[in-house]
């Protein structure tokens, strides 16, 4: 049988008689509480659905000023032209101080995008201002200043289809007839787009890059396990490298790593052909031994573009498991 208990929250239990002899005093709460048997009690079914993981986070690293001055002055002499390139939402630029220049690379880093610099260095061009643009920051004043447009930007003239339908009304004798008719047509459009270096903007070559790629997944950050089995590889490179009596530099490009040999070639196709067929050998050495870690055979253009060390890589998610990590040197 049920039972039905009265309970006063204002006092204490031994304080419930005092409340009953002051009826001027209301009470602040009456509860009811109903007391079932335990056998005829039915408790809340437990929820059977799985708990969703929470994503865990690492915390995110910042640039370093002095490692992007630091490789700036690595790779590059006094005076040589250097572009800066930022590749999502395109950011670019060209300078010729490497202190302005490391200062405008931290800045664009610090607004999460990952920032490349010329390897070799740029012939001498108009439009070196030593100043970080968008291309349409660079048309908007460009056109405001009554410059010319094509030294610095490229027209690019391309034809699209424009698919349209009408809806004709034809009159025969009485009767009135609807058809859809097909009024598609080509529209030119123009626009500009920024003049990027190019291998013929190429001075000479300075410099051969080993990529050892880690081999993650497309547009996510390396493991752990997938960086040490580069790093492993690197090691080993580095160890033949050194047989040969060369000694490179280090870089830890955030999810794999990079070796620059100094070398003293012209730019021309023989030097592609040479700088090709070395890193083809290194490939067909090491590749395939260091789990899913490879060199990538694809960097040898004398217009290459690299990790401007010392900053932020953002390939991916920032997650435990695949972390955002800085890029830096480790042996010049």
């Amino acid at each position: 049988m049920s039972t039905i208990t009265v309970t006063t929250t204002r006092r204490a239990a031994n304080d419930s008689k005092r409340a009953i002899h002051c009826p001027d005093k209301p009470l602040r709460k009456t509860a009811i509480v109903i007391n079932e048997p335990e056998s005829t009690a039915t408790a809340a079914p437990e929820s059977t659905a799985t708990p969703k993981p929470k994503r865990k986070w690492r915390r995110r690293p910042k640039p370093d000023l002095n490692e992007i001055h630091g490789f700036l002055w690595v790779l590059h002499e006094e005076g040589d032209i250097v572009e800066v390139r930022a590749l999502n939402h395109l950011r670019f630029g060209f300078f010729d101080n490497l202190d302005v220049c490391a200062k405008a690379i931290h800045k664009l880093n610090e607004k999460q995008k990952t920032v490349y610099v010329t390897l070799n260095p740029v012939k001498g061009r108009e439009g070196v201002d030593n100043r970080i643009w968008s291309r349409t920051e660079l048309e908007r004043e460009l056109r405001a200043t009554g410059q010319n447009l094509e030294p610095r930007m490229n027209k690019v003239v391309t034809k699209k289809r424009i698919k349209k339908t009408d809806f004709v009304t034809y009159v025969f004798g009485h009767k009135r007839e609807t058809r859809e008719v097909d009024s598609s047509f080509d529209k030119t459009i123009e626009r500009y787009k920024a003049c990027l270096t190019q291998n013929e903007d190429i001075v000479a070559r300075r410099w051969v890059m080993i990529d050892v790629d880690a081999g993650q997944p497309a547009n996510t950050n390396s493991s752990d396990k997938e960086k040490t089995d580069a790093r492993k590889m690197l090691q080993a490179v580095d160890e033949y490298l050194q047989s040969l009596g060369i000694k490179a530099v280090l870089t830890d490009s955030g999810n794999g790593y990079h070796a620059y040999i100094r070398v003293d070639l012209p730019n021309d196709d023989e030097s592609t052909t040479l700088v090709s067929s070395v890193l083809k050998s290194l490939a067909k050495r090491f590749n395939g031994k260091f789990g899913t870690a490879h060199i990538d055979i694809a960097v040898s253009n004398s217009g290459r573009i690299t990790k401007a060390t010392g900053t932020v890589v953002f390939k991916g998610p920032n997650t435990q498991e695949r972390s955002v990590r800085l890029s830096r040197v480790f042996r010049e």
